[in-house]
């Protein structure tokens, strides 16, 4: 047998972090700023990042069951647990202006994938604001921001 010919390797490998990681950094919209603590180049990138994230997250969404009531239930947990409910989303403007700007390129769309996509997470918008009619005190806040979502997207 020959040498491997495995070319996966890890960050913390010294030749791959010494040769590459300068070159990833200077590639993304990053910069380090200590060992261990980078940031954003510009603002703009974070908030576009955060709001793909949380729609990635919605429209990826699929219950593990067909009993509806139980569905019901894993929508509500799955909800009660993702960045559209974290409170430091109404103060983040721009992130919201990212995922109703992307509702409001896809409602238009001519392929399918994109309608469905639409579809589906302006569907699980609203599924949202009703479930905080049954679940306020894990979900209100992520309702809140589903509203204003919506109504930025109008």
């Amino acid at each position: 047998m020959g040498p491997s010919t495995s070319t996966s390797t890890s960050v913390s490998d010294s030749l791959f972090a010494d040769a590459f990681w300068p070159l990833l950094l200077k590639g993304a919209p990053m910069r380090q700023i200590s060992s261990a603590n980078f940031t954003f180049i510009h603002k703009s990138f974070y908030e576009y990042l955060i709001a793909k994230r949380i729609v990635d997250d919605i429209t990826n969404w699929r219950p593990t069951t067909a009993d509806k009531n139980e569905a019901a239930k894993q929508f509500i947990q799955f909800i009660s647990k993702s960045i559209l409910n974290d409170e430091r989303l109404r103060s983040e403007q721009p992130i919201i202006r990212f995922i109703a700007d992307h509702i409001d390129s896809h409602r238009s769309s001519e392929t399918l994938t994109a309608k469905d996509c639409f579809h589906k997470l302006e569907h699980l918008l609203f599924k949202t604001i009703e479930a905080s009619a049954f679940q306020r005190d894990s979900v209100a806040t992520a309702a809140s921001n589903a509203i204003t979502i919506l109504n930025r997207a109008s």
